[in-house]
């Protein structure tokens, strides 16, 4: 993972969750103030720092994610997979 890909993978979770509950795509921005009301408040640290991440992308994209922040990612891709609106 490098900087950039750590708050894209992360909210694009968002946006893919919310579209499956609602049925609406929104951008990845809404979409991470949507799963910051909706889901499991643990997850509300990953994802405030998804958003707090997204500005300048082609800095970060030469810069590695830190091992913690790699960690908690894909620990959020886990249970976003295993939400029931995610599918069978």
């Amino acid at each position: 993972f490098n900087r950039w890909e750590q708050p894209h993978l992360v909210l694009s979770l968002c946006r893919f969750l919310q579209t499956a509950r609602t049925g609406i795509v929104v951008s990845k921005r809404r979409a991470g103030d949507w799963a910051l009301r909706e889901l499991d408040p643990a997850w509300k640290p990953v994802i405030q720092r998804a958003l707090r991440d997204r500005p300048d992308p082609w800095k970060r994209v030469h810069e590695p994610c830190d091992r913690r922040s790699m960690e908690e990612t894909l620990a959020f891709i886990r249970y976003s997979l295993s939400r029931p609106e995610a599918g069978p």
